[in-house]
């Protein structure tokens, strides 16, 4: 076996990296791969927004050429200048049953780490905020929604292995779309403060319309979330690249931003679940990828709630029971949505866990993140 750390200007070695997953996961019909090209091009050091604020390598383990295992490892600058600390996240895990192999992954990334300065490594955690956060550690049976990680019952084990302890919890639940299991007051509430003028409740007619926007809830995301333990504050091109992902698959009417004093003051972001049109194009784009993550975004029949986010300043003024009616409504604007998978709810955050659980969310996955001190 050889460990070995990719040359990204190569795109042999760009395509060993991103085809490995799918040749692991090939039998397995809960996991959904990425988009191909999301992962080229947050390895294109030349042009990602990720590498104006970080640094990142990749790393693979062969045996007789055949990948066995894959790891990334990156410094997130302004999330160590956030908490005081050096830190590293690893992320694009991926490894055959194997402690050996893991443990060489791991390996390298603590040695890069530590040659960085590095004190604490955390993850699997997202480069960027539109990634899925943690290893599957509970909810094994279920189908990953877009985006999200799955992987094998036997990473835990490897990950702790290497030395990497429990750092946070993710809960991510469904809801069944076509049941009013909200509270009529949070509908009554809501009506009241849209009549009086309180707030108001913008959607989006079309894509154009959605980029408009970006600027505007970058700075709510950051005054939303600023001061939570697992906050990083992302510039605003990097926002920008995170949002051009999600708007190739959003649709107009389903993301909602809510104003006051007409100023935005509040987000939620919904799209279809394209992830079994991403399973039949197996992860590709062209030259017949776009057809079947289009026919599966008429089709599909689930909705994923990945993100709610209202400014300190007007939680709990209201604002909450605004956009959680907002939400609701999609059953009636959308019928093709039967269910929701709501996403990665933090262990931290009680006051959104109950939120979610009082709109219906029925919990039932996990993914955990790990930490390691190395200095």
């Amino acid at each position: 076996m050889k460990l070995r750390m990719l040359d990204t200007s190569k795109r042999r070695d760009v395509n060993k990296f991103v085809q490995f997953p799918f040749n692991l996961y090939k039998d397995c019909e809960n996991w959904c791969p990425p988009i191909r090209l999301d992962i080229t091009s947050i390895m294109n050091k030349k042009k990602h927004p990720l590498y104006q604020v970080s640094e990142a390598d990749f790393f693979v383990v062969e045996s007789e050429g055949d990948v066995l295992g894959r790891i990334a490892v990156n410094t997130p600058k302004s999330f160590s200048e956030y908490k005081g600390r050096e830190f590293a996240f690893f992320y694009y895990f991926d490894v055959v049953d194997d402690v050996q192999v893991s443990n060489l992954l791991f390996t390298a990334v603590e040695d890069w780490s530590k040659q960085r300065g590095v004190e604490i490594i955390e993850g699997p955690t997202a480069f960027t905020r539109s990634g899925s956060k943690g290893l599957l550690v509970e909810g094994f049976e279920y189908k990953a929604p877009v985006g999200v990680n799955y992987n094998y019952p036997y990473y835990g084990g490897l990950v702790e292995a290497a030395g990497y302890v429990h750092h946070m919890d993710w809960a991510s639940g469904k809801i069944d779309v076509e049941k009013d299991s909200i509270d009529p007051r949070i509908h009554e509430i809501a009506k009241r403060l849209q009549e009086r003028g309180k707030y108001e409740v913008v959607n989006f007619n079309s894509k154009q319309e959605m980029r408009q926007y970006i600027a505007d809830i970058h700075r709510v995301n950051h005054e939303a979330f600023n001061g939570s333990p697992e906050f990083i504050p992302y510039t605003l091109e990097e926002f920008e690249a995170m949002a051009e992902d999600l708007i190739a698959i959003l649709e107009p009417g389903l993301p909602k931003i809510i104003k006051a004093e007409g100023e935005v003051i509040g987000f939620v972001i919904a799209y279809p679940d394209i992830s079994d049109g991403i399973r039949k194009a197996k992860g590709r784009l062209l030259p017949f990828g776009w057809y079947h993550l289009l026919h599966a975004k008429k089709t599909t029949t689930n909705l994923v709630l990945n993100g709610v986010g209202i400014i300190p300043k007007f939680q709990g003024r209201g604002a909450n029971a605004v956009l959680y009616s907002e939400m609701n409504k999609i059953r009636d604007d959308f019928p093709q949505f039967k269910t929701a998978d709501n996403l990665q709810v933090a262990d931290y955050n009680r006051m959104s866990y109950a939120d979610m659980s009082s709109v219906g969310t029925h919990w039932g996955v996990v993914h955990r993140e790990y930490e390691k001190e190395i200095a």
